[in-house]
């Protein structure tokens, strides 16, 4: 019988590598409908790095929201429902 510590090993490896699969395989994809639209003079684009981009774009916004202060209420603001 396998012990527990040997089972998430296993588990974790295996899933590392599909991680690494599924990106190589959904950019190969991306990438070759890309080249199908542009065959067919559609509008194309590549999605996974327009998702990368718009990470990129959004990350800084959210270190930024994430590092100030919280707003407190002042005597004068409406209450928060």
């Amino acid at each position: 019988m396998n012990s527990p510590d040997r089972q998430p090993k296993c588990a974790n490896a295996f899933s590392a590598q599909l991680r690494k699969s599924d990106l190589v395989f959904t950019v190969y994809n991306d990438i070759i409908g890309y080249q199908a639209s542009v065959t067919a003079g559609k509008p194309a684009m590549i999605n996974s790095a327009f998702g990368a981009v718009l990470t990129l774009i959004g990350a800084p916004i959210y270190l930024f929201y994430r590092t100030r202060p919280p707003r407190t209420a002042q005597s004068g603001d409406a209450p928060v429902s």
